[in-house]
């Protein structure tokens, strides 16, 4: 956790800075896991006309209700989808490999 403090005449104020929790739902599927960069994308990907690029801030583990399949889907900075990956269990998409970043900078937090 990060610890700013702020110097305001003679009085000091403590701000705590958090990641930027997901919602419960995305993409009305439930969020099992996530992980969020919020300075500098995780990744950048081209857009479906392949003219601009669209920077990757969150990736989220997810699974809807109505199936037994997971899903990884990468969010923009305001938890929007932009892509997704179908996976056969958590554990696979927790631990599969990308060409777009190193997963062991990934650290998944588990939702609560």
């Amino acid at each position: 956790m990060l610890i700013k403090i702020h110097l305001c005449y003679t009085a000091y104020f403590v701000t705590f800075v958090k990641m930027k929790k997901p919602q419960k739902k995305i993409d009305n599927a439930n969020v099992m896991y996530w992980f969020y960069s919020e300075h500098e994308p995780i990744f950048e990907m081209p857009d479906s006309e392949n003219k601009n690029k669209i920077k990757i801030h969150g990736l989220t583990i997810c699974k809807y209700d109505s199936g037994d399949k997971v899903y990884k889907f990468s969010c923009n900075k305001n938890w929007e989808v932009v892509n997704d990956t179908l996976y056969d269990s958590i554990h696979e998409a927790l631990n599969s490999t990308s060409l777009q970043y190193d997963i062991k900078t990934i650290k998944w937090v588990k939702y609560d």
